[in-house]
């Protein structure tokens, strides 16, 4: 892997737990020892450009306000899935509504398998906004104190 300055690489977090999380992360610098600076994401998911808001992922207030810095051993890190890349996130309009949705739910199952909890959400949601819709006598997902609840729609 090229490291350089700018670059967005996704990082191993937890060391020493059982299955530890990963994130993305931008390099901030990198030494000769093997390690390097990074500035770490918000650990809160975000939407992917389609969708404006989550359907059953918790809201965070604090969205993109919490950055963190941190360093990390370059064998600690590993390149971002070749669909992360702003062009790559962009799905063709030749594809049906059930092949978007599976993109973006087969992207997301890539994502959990990296442990990337917060990046798995957000192409989970995307998926379910391409199918989300509401119709009288049918069952939704709904906010209430913050929290997602099944209703029913009358």
């Amino acid at each position: 892997m090229t490291l350089a300055v700018g670059s967005t690489v996704r990082m191993r977090d937890g060391a020493g737990k059982k299955n530890p999380f990963t994130c993305k992360a931008i390099v901030a610098t990198v030494s000769g020892d093997n390690t390097v600076s990074l500035v770490r994401d918000d650990l809160a998911p975000v939407p992917l450009g389609r969708v404006g808001n989550f359907i059953v992922a918790p809201l965070f207030n604090s969205v993109g306000l919490s950055v963190e810095e941190c360093e990390s051993s370059i064998d600690d890190l590993m390149e971002l899935l070749p669909f992360e890349d702003i062009s790559g996130n962009e799905v063709s309009d030749s594809l049906s509504t059930a092949e978007k949705v599976e993109l973006y739910k087969s992207r997301g199952d890539q994502l959990l398998r990296l442990n990337d909890y917060t990046c798995a959400a957000a192409y989970y949601e995307a998926a379910l906004s391409f199918i989300a819709s509401i119709s009288i006598g049918g069952t939704c997902i709904a906010r209430k104190n913050g929290d997602a609840v099944i209703a029913d729609v009358d």
